[in-house]
């Protein structure tokens, strides 16, 4: 709308001043800082040149338009908003010539059709030559849309409110209407069309001319009606029962107009329509408002129909007086439901002199207001006083007081809570009247204005917020500049920027304090004389530093070199700087880079070389066989290892097996064999051991060989480290007894024995054999002789022959004069299991009797030297694959803890660097959150939210897992025990976990085995002194056991208790609940070679080493208790401290 409304609202300075209290001609003698606060306010502004040219506006001016920064700038407002009305271009020359402020609320269409109500202000700007020159206007825009809109509403509310409360002649009300709407509204003729409802013929009932347009000549009222009539836009209004704008009509100087219907019970009985001169802008928001006057209108004619109807009654019935009595309460009725018809609630209230309060009256409007029925009110007045707000109930009760005091207007605005809970607020007005009784009535309305307060509220909170927010972005913009000061201060290193001009000279235009940390020099001294850092260079490194910005100079490519320094305090540094350099438009180069100090990472450098050279000493320097073989993709092995022992051994050297396949290696099935064991390692993972025989230069040699897979980053194997322990001359030592056994066999079948055979009836059927000389007969010599006759002598004889005929068999020794003989006795039976007779064997152990004690002597030593014998067998084996497996697992841990200590280390400055970087692409997205179009494609490219999220991510979980990697690295070690093989104190406990860890792989879960459950019953117990490493072995075996024990076992458990017993003794419980051990062969476990595992996966060492070390060198007790189908426990007892 183009109607000067300057004068009826208030002053728009405080949009200014919200932002700088000087005048705009000074804000904007430095355009750049301008720049800043235009981009970083929260309101709406634009700087325009004098040919009114957009040169800069804020986000908000964009957003409030719906328009890009490339849609504006270099546009004139006329090409933007070509609605806009030509007292904008006055006010802008205006503006422009007498340097004045101007301000005033417009009506504008947007770009998109959509129509806003702005309050604007303009200021002359001056170029910042500071020569008094106007460079063009800045205008500051408010939009106040919502507030228009409710004035308008507002303003309607009241002038119905006005006109149903005075008039009640339709007619009267109607033409009331017409004035008041274009007074208020700035409309210039009024006019209300009357519908014959049954012939809709239109009838100009009224027209109501503005004042200021009475005496104008443009207007013809005769061209008016005749365009309304000819157009037929009433018609269409009555038709389609909905407002409706007018068309311009240049003949009857209409240029805006609006027809809207009064409604009274759905049909349209008058149309009123509102024309102006002026262009006025299409607000749609306004025909729903229209709509709704229309339909209260239409009830203010039919309030009139009534009247007309009841005074019509009246006449007709005057000389019915019954009748007349009836109408009269019809009336009243009728007045009731108009009276519950009217917005909000009418009401009588009366105050009796003694106090009491009542209400003769009140509408249904009641109901809707307050939430309370009429009745409720007639029984109990205070019902309404109840619902009121504490706050404002006393405030009501003293304006009722002062009303009937003075018997002025009772007017007030004040909140209740309805009895659902509503919080509404209410506007009451009624008039006082007092009787002549001394009661006082107040004949008024309440009405609801909740609405309308809770804009109120908004409006005074959105202010509020406003000026929050400016502030808070000028303190923001203040941090700017000190955060980013901070941020280059407090990354790592030194960031700068190095010029080299046309004519050669070279120097720092900007460089971060970070140089007091590298170089030890101040940031002012390097600007103030960039040649003197150049001073600091390696000598050394000083041609290399001068080619490689020579060469970045030349090409333009990123300079990038790693270089040596000596402070002014001779501390020599590493340093690497990296920069891209930029050519500039007057030939001069800028680089813009960093430096950063990597002596550590050098100095690590160096220690990992001298490390690597240290592991090479160790791996050429044993005497142990050590070979390194490559898994390939393909399932191939490729030798890539072969020590100078093993070299030593085989007589092949290194150039002879490197990158050779076994196969290759050792042709034939010796090959094959080694393959498959290779493979058997590789598949399931784990350390395997195994004796084997190879040949080399047509000899056989014999090794106990180990190999360890190592697994890469993903799992898989990708390599194995193999040891082999020379055991040749052990097995020539066991083929030599072999032969010793069998040539002592040999001795003692060839013994003089005597076979013989007795029948039944006690005679001799059989005999042979050379030891029948011992008694002076032949062979069958004694045939036939009856052994009664033969032994009569000697009863014991008969005796036992007797026993061997009852069926019993038996070895026993005869003693005869001079002889002694061992017999066996086997009774022989027939097919009926009858005994018809027995055969025999007797030795002369006569020389053995006499020689008895010699070789039990003998057999004892033989015993004892046999024992020894597997004992040190034993030790030698498991401590061959001890050592060779403490040496692996020491060179193994030591290759896992230095790289993981070194990533370990990196991650934490690594992860704030991240971080520091993260949050600095937070700020750019907060203070320019729209970049370019090539930022936003990369942006969405690479998901930077999901990168921002996942890096936190990331971090964590390396630095997780590089925490475990260390704990394995100390398990093993602690495990092994390499530095701790004597005897010494140590937590029992600690031992313990440390084993459970390295099996952790075995108690977790399979396909077809489930995870096994580990239970801790520990104790406090104090360190107990022992051979650590030993124990630990200890463990091991048992735990392993167990762990073998429980496979196919439905839920797997295995508990490890400890206690300390009264004797000074530490009890370590191992107990599983798988099947248990028989109970015959537990007197065997602890024997060496004893095993109940299959084939190749035991070597029956384990317990018998245990043993052992238990009971031999600890002075312990190593025990086992079993329950079939219950489960096993082993029991450890070993002293806490050891008597000397």
């Amino acid at each position: 709308m183009a109607e000067d409304i300057t004068e009826k609202i208030p002053s728009t300075n405080n949009l200014t001043t919200d932002i700088d209290h000087q005048s705009p001609s000074k804000q904007l003698q430095n355009l750049p800082s301008t720049e800043l606060l235009v981009k970083l306010s929260p309101h709406a502004i634009a700087l325009l040149d004098c040919n009114m040219r957009y040169v800069m506006v804020s986000p908000c001016w964009q957003e409030n338009y719906g328009l890009s920064h490339q849609d504006i700038i270099g546009k004139s407002h006329c090409e933007l908003f070509p609605h806009s009305l030509p007292y904008w271009e006055e006010a802008y020359r205006l503006c422009l010539q007498q340097h004045q402020t101007i301000s005033r609320e417009d009506c504008l269409v947007r770009p998109d059709g959509d129509l806003e109500w702005l309050r604007w202000e303009i200021h002359p700007w001056y170029s910042e030559d500071g020569d008094g020159v106007i460079g063009g206007v800045i205008m500051f825009t408010e939009v106040i849309t919502a507030s228009k809109r409710l004035q308008q509403h507002l303003c309607l509310q009241s002038i119905l409110t006005g006109i149903i409360g005075e008039f009640t002649n339709f007619s009267l009300a109607s033409g009331k209407f017409l004035e008041d709407v274009c007074s208020g509204l700035n409309w210039d003729v009024g006019q209300l069309w009357m519908c014959d409802g049954q012939n809709h013929q239109l009838n100009c009932d009224r027209t109501y001319l503005h004042p200021h347009q009475e005496s104008s000549l443009s207007w013809e009222l005769t061209a008016i009606n005749q365009y309304l009539i000819d157009s037929h836009l009433l018609h269409q209004v009555i038709s389609q029962v909905k407002p409706m704008w007018v068309e311009t009509d240049v003949t009857a100087g209409i240029n805006s107009g609006l027809a809207f219907p009064i409604i009274c019970d759905r049909a349209v009985v008058a149309v009123i329509v509102l024309l102006s001169p002026k262009k006025r802008f299409q607000d749609f928001h306004l025909l729903e408002i229209m709509l709704n006057v229309g339909k209260k209108l239409g009830q203010l004619y039919k309030r009139q129909q009534i009247e007309t109807q009841l005074q019509q009654s009246q006449e007709q019935l005057a000389a019915k007086i019954e009748k007349r009595t009836a109408q009269l309460r019809q009336m009243q009725m009728r007045l009731s439901r108009l009276m519950d018809n009217v917005p909000g609630m009418i009401y009588q209230f009366r105050l009796d002199p003694d106090g009491s309060q009542s209400f003769p009256y009140v509408s249904s409007g009641c109901e809707e207001i307050y939430g309370i029925k009429a009745q409720a009110i007639y029984e109990n007045a205070y019902v309404l006083f109840g619902v009121t707000e504490p706050e404002d109930l006393p405030i009501l009760e003293q304006t009722i007081i002062e009303s009937a005091q003075t018997l002025a207007k009772w007017e007030l605005e004040w909140r209740i809570t309805t009895p659902s809970g509503e919080k509404k607020w209410l506007k009451g007005v009624s008039k006082p009247e007092l009787q002549a009784d001394g009661v006082i009535i107040w004949d008024g309305c309440i009405v609801d204005i909740t609405e309308r307060k809770q804009a109120e509220i908004s409006l005074a909170e959105l202010n509020e917020q406003l000026e929050q927010k400016v502030t808070e972005r000028t303190n923001q913009l203040q941090q700017i500049q000190t955060q980013l000061q901070q941020m280059t201060d407090n990354i790592p290193g030194i960031i700068y920027q190095f010029i080299l001009d046309t004519k050669g000279n070279q120097y720092f235009i900007y460089i971060s304090s970070g140089c007091r940390d590298i170089y030890g020099v101040e940031p002012q001294l390097i600007l103030e004389n960039s040649i003197d850092i150049f001073a600091n260079i390696h000598p050394e490194d000083i041609p290399k530093m001068q080619e490689s910005i020579l060469h970045s100079a030349q090409t333009l490519e990123k300079w990038e070199l790693e270089h040596r320094i000596i402070t002014n305090s001779g501390q020599q540094k590493w340093l690497k700087g990296i920069s891209k350099p930029q050519l500039q438009p007057d030939g001069a180069i800028i680089w813009d880079g960093c430096i950063f100090d990597i002596t550590a990472q050098k100095e690590a450098e160096e220690k990992i070389r001298e490390q690597e050279e240290f592991l090479r000493s160790i791996y050429e320097g044993t005497e142990h066989c050590v070979f390194v073989f490559d898994v390939l993709e393909n399932g191939e092995f490729r030798y890539s290892g072969w020590n100078k022992s093993t070299e030593k051994i085989t007589g092949l050297s290194y150039e002879d097996v490197i990158n050779k396949s076994p196969q290759e290696l050792f042709p034939g099935s010796q090959g094959e064999v080694i393959y498959q064991r290779y493979q058997t390692c590789v598949q399931t993972g784990t350390t395997i051991s195994y004796e084997e025989c190879l040949k080399f230069h047509d000899t056989d040699m014999w090794f106990l060989t180990t190999i360890n897979p190592i697994r890469d980053s993903y799992g898989r194997v990708y390599r194995c480290i193999g040891t082999s322990l020379n055991i040749t001359d052990r097995k020539q030592a066991e083929e030599a007894l072999r032969e010793s056994q069998q040539r002592l066999q040999t001795v003692i079948s060839s013994a003089p024995i005597i076979l013989f055979a007795i029948d039944k009836a006690g005679y001799f059927t059989f005999s042979e054999g050379h030891g029948l000389k011992k008694l002076g007969l032949q062979r069958g010599e004694v045939i036939g002789t009856s052994v009664y006759d033969m032994y009569q002598d000697t009863p014991e004889i008969i005796e036992q022959i007797n026993r061997a005929l009852q069926g019993e068999e038996f070895t026993c020794i005869s003693e005869m004069p001079g002889i002694c003989f061992e017999s066996r006795y086997s009774p022989v039976y027939n097919q009926a299991g009858e005994v018809t007779g027995i055969i025999g064997v007797s030795v002369d152990i006569t020389e053995r009797k006499q020689a008895e004690i010699q070789l039990q002597k003998q057999k004892e030593d033989l015993q004892a030297a046999l024992q020894e014998i597997k004992r040190t067998q034993t030790q030698l084996i498991q401590s061959e694959k001890m050592s060779s497996l403490g040496q692996m697992v020491a060179g193994v841990a030591h290759e896992i803890n230095n790289p993981a200590s070194f990533i370990h280390g990196n991650l934490i400055p690594a992860s704030e660097y991240t971080q520091d970087l993260l949050q600095l692409i937070q700020l750019y997205q907060q203070y320019y959150p729209e970049p370019v179009a090539e930022i936003q494609e990369k942006i969405a490219a690479i998901d930077l939210p999901f990168i921002q999220e996942d890096l936190r991510k990331i971090f964590t979980s390396m630095q997780e897992g590089t925490r475990r990697i260390r704990e394995i690295v100390l398990s093993l070690r602690n495990f092994s025990r390499l530095d701790e093989a004597e005897f010494k104190t140590v937590d029992i406990h600690e031992g313990i976990e440390s084993t459970l860890l390295i099996l952790h792989n075995r108690l977790k879960g399979k396909p077809n085995q489930s995870e096994i459950q580990i239970i801790k019953k520990y104790t406090a117990i104090p360190q107990v002194e022992c051979y650590p490493g030993q124990l630990n072995q200890v463990f091991m075996n048992l735990l392993t056991n167990a762990i073998d024990a429980l496979e196919g076992i439905v839920n797997p458990c295995i508990t490890i208790s400890s206690q300390i017993l009264a004797d000074n003794y530490v009890q370590i419980q191992i107990t599983d609940n798988g099947i248990g051990i028989p109970t015959e062969i537990i007197g065997k476990l602890f024997d060496p070679f004893f095993t109940t595992k299959d084939v190749g996966k035991g070597t029956g060492l384990g317990l018998s080493i245990s043993y052992q070390i238990i009971v031999e060198k600890h002075q312990g007790r190593l025990y086992c208790q079993s329950t079939p189908q219950v489960g096993t426990t082993f029991v450890i007892e070993i002293p806490i401290q050891h008597r000397i």
